[in-house]
């Protein structure tokens, strides 16, 4: 699941092309600046509902599947004119409300069967000791012991006798396996927490670990997208009434599985950039039941 931020970063001008016609162009994803300039050689127009609305699935440069939901028309222009001739192309910008991408791993109708979301400040809600840190200084068999540990987890290659290190250790670190620290029926819904690692090698150099609690939502029926956003916001109330804020959301995914694996990252123009307006500090000291 990728956030919102990474998926604006990877998305700041990539192309696109339309499905079932000749439209072209590139999507830019900057919060509430989100747009998708798309152009034509002949007329083009978008089928919108009574509210103005419409839906229209693209293709990215890697030939994935996105789609622009409830999108509105900003603007459109058309080509201008020399010597009597048409130059230039017929050109739309829209605002897309939810951008999926990998619409793939939603059903043909682009409904589903599960969601998942991070919300921030969830790691508050559900303290754990997932990493454990344990230094060296003084212990006389923890040197041994991290040495039986590399022994077990990299042979050494035929014909070398010993691996040579560098530097003496100082300290481990030891990362639990997530587990699964909430699951209950409300509903329709079956909502779980559990926590999900996020980690980057940074060379020999440093190493970044981020472990972070995942709310998931799987569902007896599939359900269309509006809907799955209006359950979110319900959950996500839930945790607002515990912490007295309006808590934002940095990533959501979708998926036709109920085990929500594969899933489509999506994307919340008007949710990304939402400025942060905590009136305290949130912390587990503060929220009942954490």
């Amino acid at each position: 699941m990728r956030r919102f931020k990474e998926l604006a970063e990877e998305n700041q001008f990539s192309p696109i092309r339309a499905i079932d016609s000749d439209l072209a162009g590139y999507l830019h994803l900057d919060g509430t600046s989100t747009k998708a300039a798309l152009n034509s050689k002949d007329f083009h127009h978008f089928e919108d509902d009574d509210d103005g609305w419409f839906n229209l699935e693209i293709e990215d440069h890697r030939g994935s599947r996105v789609l622009l939901h409830n999108a509105l028309t900003q603007s459109q222009s058309m080509p201008g004119y020399a010597a009597g001739k048409s130059v230039g192309s017929y050109t739309s910008e829209i605002f897309p409300n939810i951008v999926i991408f990998g619409t793939e791993n939603l059903r043909n109708d682009r409904t589903l069967l599960q969601l998942s979301f991070i919300l921030e400040g969830a790691e508050n809600f559900f303290v754990y000791d997932v990493i454990e840190r344990h230094s060296f200084y003084g212990s006389a068999g923890g040197k041994s012991a991290l040495k039986s540990v590399r022994e077990e987890a990299w042979k050494l290659p035929q014909g070398l006798r010993e691996r040579g290190y560098s530097n003496d250790p100082d300290e481990i670190h030891v990362i639990h396996h997530p587990k699964r620290y909430l699951s209950l029926d409300i509903e329709d819904m079956k909502v779980s927490v559990s926590h999900s690692r996020y980690q980057r090698g940074l060379g020999w150099t440093g190493h970044k670990i981020e472990i972070v609690p995942v709310i998931s939502i799987a569902f007896k029926v599939p359900i269309t997208i509006n809907d799955a956003l209006d359950r979110i916001w319900r959950v996500k109330g839930f945790f607002d009434q515990l912490s007295l804020d309006d808590l934002r959301i940095s990533a959501i995914s979708f998926s036709k599985f109920k085990k929500g694996w594969p899933s489509s990252d999506v994307y919340l123009p008007n949710e990304a950039n939402r400025a942060r307006e905590r009136r305290i500090e949130l912390h587990p000291i503060y929220i009942p039941f954490s």
